[in-house]
């Protein structure tokens, strides 16, 4: 074994080995720091009744934490399976110390079960430590005298565990897209506002990307309005508004459709597009160039019924005069 720190950095190395076998039993160690040697031999008698641990295999759990692997974490609970046909070994769970460690061993004669040499197993984590997230994936080990396969291990080896902590917010994105074209809209603004379950009234305003995006992030369990408070420029305002309530799991839906992340770290998204405005002269904007058409139509209209009043006029008027100048020349 070789383990290197760094310098001047003081340590404490401690360590356990387990003799295995009967009688007489000689063994030897030797421990090398900075060109100092330390030997060890000795020579011990074990018996070989059932009382004797040297026959009994153990596995150990560290669990610690994955930020901060000086820090250990206690709590953490574990069931042990047989690979072979998924079978419990044993009803007991194991449970780690203050320190960490978790160990995993029984005897026979008191205990009603035993790990066995060759013999595949894994444990499944029933419970996280507080405040962190309970990992899903199985410790899988063997116990070997010589292992060199995937999870083989000698006898009383520690596997170390990690954990994250738990996480106590979450986040959603938002992707503005042009409902026509999925072209990405920036400048789009949203307003989320709500309560959370522990009782805080919260708002945040978030504005569309160049790339369409606007996220809100800090977001604990509770259920919140999302509006849209102003539209990328030449579209349309929609006058919906939208329920977003985040679960106590940190899980997210949207009118009551969950939404899901992506899968590589990023935040579950919900994609919202937008209608161009289908009325819009720059500087007038949609109301005013419906006014200013419908203006010039008036005036059109107008010129129009001048003319078709004044033609008949005309009309009467040199009638009547050609009428009086027949009768006078009568």
């Amino acid at each position: 074994m070789s383990i290197t720190f760094p310098d001047q950095k003081p340590v404490s190395v401690t360590y356990s080995a387990y003799l295995k076998g009967t009688g007489q039993i000689s063994y030897s160690n030797k421990a090398q720091l900075y060109g100092q040697t330390s030997d060890v031999s000795q020579t011990t008698q074990l018996s070989n009744d059932s009382s004797s641990s040297a026959s009994v295999p153990v596995i150990k759990i560290l669990k610690n934490d994955s930020g901060n692997l000086d820090k250990p974490l206690s709590g953490a609970k574990f069931k042990l399976y047989r690979a072979k046909d998924n079978a419990p070994v044993t009803d007991r769970e194991f449970t780690t110390g203050v320190d960490g460690i978790a160990t995993i061993t029984g005897r026979e004669d008191t205990d009603g079960w035993s790990l066995f040499e060759g013999v595949k197993y894994y444990l499944v984590e029933t419970q996280a430590p507080q405040g962190f997230t309970k990992r899903d994936d199985k410790i899988y080990f063997t116990v070997k005298d010589n292992p060199t396969g995937a999870d083989e291990y000698p006898d009383s080896y520690t596997i170390p565990w990690s954990n994250a902590p738990r996480k106590t917010d979450t986040a959603f994105t938002i992707h503005k897209i042009d409902a026509n074209t999925s072209a990405d809209l920036q400048g789009a603004q949203f307003t989320l506002s709500g309560r959370r379950s522990t009782g805080e009234d919260i708002t945040q305003v978030s504005t569309s990307t160049a790339g369409g995006m606007a996220r809100f992030t800090g977001l604990k369990a509770g259920t919140y309005t999302l509006k849209e408070s102003q539209a990328p420029n030449g579209y349309e305002t929609p006058s919906t508004s939208h329920i977003i309530v985040v679960g106590t799991d940190l899980g997210v839906t949207y009118d009551g459709k969950p939404l899901s992340a992506s899968g590589d770290g990023k935040p579950a998204t919900v994609t919202i597009g937008n209608q161009r405005k289908r009325f819009f002269l720059p500087g007038t904007g949609h109301l005013g160039g419906m006014w200013l058409i419908m203006g010039a139509g008036g005036l059109v209209l107008g010129a129009g019924s001048v003319l078709m009043l004044a033609d008949p006029c005309q009309s009467r008027h040199a009638t009547s005069r050609r009428f009086r100048k027949g009768a006078s020349m009568r």
